[in-house]
């Protein structure tokens, strides 16, 4: 955990979908964002965590096929990468 933490906890009950997954990361999105001032939440000090009590594997099978990159770091607990897979532009 960092300073700021985006949390999402998923009963055994709900599903946890791809659509979940990206909805979590737009909260943290939007609350850097929104910060008081311009990066007054530095991404660096930033962690989105979903809660589940087991692995789900269309989810992960759909974060594979769209590129992300997932790790597990110890066991059940999994960094997921390569999160920003659309085109972003600056014109």
């Amino acid at each position: 955990m960092r300073t700021y933490n985006v949390i999402e906890y998923k009963s055994p009950e709900d599903a946890l979908t791809i659509d979940d997954f990206y909805k979590t990361v737009g909260y943290a999105c939007l609350y850097k964002g929104y910060g008081e001032h311009v990066d007054a939440v530095p991404i660096n000090e930033l962690t989105v965590s979903i809660f589940r009590g087991n692995r789900p594997e269309k989810m992960f099978l759909t974060l594979q096929k769209y590129g992300h990159k997932t790790e597990e770091n110890s066991q059940g607990i999994y960094y997921v990468t390569n999160i920003c897979r659309f085109p972003h532009r600056l014109l």
